[in-house]
């Protein structure tokens, strides 16, 4: 497979949210282009804005919502196509 990685933009108006708390099999991470959030990583919570970044085990529960007076704007990495089951 050509590709190992996924990089996607997510933006979420001001009291946007995650519409579930989100668990994946694989590490990965984000960082905080604009605006500012809650994020709940393992039942811990964490304020974040723009400049933070956060890195998430696999299998990390987490859920987040916009905060603040302007959207939401992130950064986010995964790591794809890199299971020990495909060869």
């Amino acid at each position: 497979m050509g590709f190992d990685m996924a990089v996607n933009i997510f933006t979420y108006g001001i009291g946007g949210n995650l519409p579930m708390v989100e668990t994946h099999i694989m590490e990965h991470g984000l960082m905080y282009l604009e605006g500012q959030a809650i994020y709940m990583l393992d039942q811990c919570w964490y304020p974040v804005k723009k400049g933070d970044s956060i890195w998430m085990a696999p299998y990390c529960q987490q859920w987040a919502t916009a905060m603040g007076q302007e959207p939401s704007v992130y950064i986010y990495y995964k790591n794809v196509n890199r299971f020990p089951t495909v060869i």
